[in-house]
C-alpha cells in the first residue's frame, strides 16, 4: 500500500487586544508600521513594475522551443517547469530562475532527468525576446512567470 504525504497550511492571525487579558495596553507584536514599496528594484538597478491596470504586459516576439533532453525522453518525464523572469525595458529576459521544478514532482530516480528539463526551459526562455511592457507610453521592466510545458509526443511512423 502506497502512502501519500499530506501537507496543510495554517495561518494564525493574532489580534493584539486579545492576546493578553492581564495587561491594560496591548503588546507590540509587530513593531512600527513599515512602508511597503509599490515596485521593486531589479538586479541592474532598474525599477520593476507590476503588470496591471497602468502597466501593460510584454508581448512575445521570439519564442524558441526548448530542446527536449534525451535523458528526460528516455525516463519518460514530462510536465511543466515554471520560471520567474524580469523582462527589461528592451524586451530581454533577465534574472531567469526556476520557481517550480519538475524534479519536485517525480520519483527520486527520475529527478536528474527532470532537472535536465528545468535546464532546457531556462536556456530556451533566456533566448525569448519581447515587445517591452509599457507604462505611461514608455517601455518598463516587469516581473512575470513563464510556464514551459514538456510533453512526449509519439512518433506517427
Amino acid at each position: 500500500m502506497a502512502l501519500r504525504a499530506a501537507s496543510a497550511f495554517c495561518v494564525l492571525f493574532l489580534l493584539p487586544g486579545l492576546v493578553s487579558a492581564q495587561t491594560s495596553a496591548p503588546p507590540a507584536l509587530f513593531g512600527p508600521p513599515v512602508a511597503v514599496p509599490s515596485r521593486e528594484i531589479g538586479p541592474n538597478g532598474e525599477v520593476i513594475f507590476k503588470i496591471g491596470k497602468e502597466t501593460t504586459p510584454p508581448e512575445v516576439i521570439t519564442k524558441p522551443e526548448p530542446i527536449f533532453p534525451e535523458e528526460a525522453r528516455h525516463a519518460k518525464v514530462s510536465g511543466i517547469t515554471t520560471l520567474m523572469i524580469i523582462v527589461d525595458a528592451q524586451g530581454v529576459p533577465q534574472d531567469v530562475h526556476v520557481v517550480h521544478s519538475l524534479a519536485e514532482m517525480v520519483k527520486p530516480k527520475k529527478q536528474d532527468a527532470a532537472r535536465a528539463l528545468d535546464t532546457a526551459a531556462l536556456e530556451a526562455v533566456k533566448q525569448y525576446r519581447f515587445k517591452p511592457a509599457m507604462r505611461d507610453g514608455k517601455p518598463v521592466a516587469v516581473k512575470m512567470y513563464v510556464e514551459v510545458d514538456f510533453q512526449i509526443r509519439r512518433k506517427l511512423f
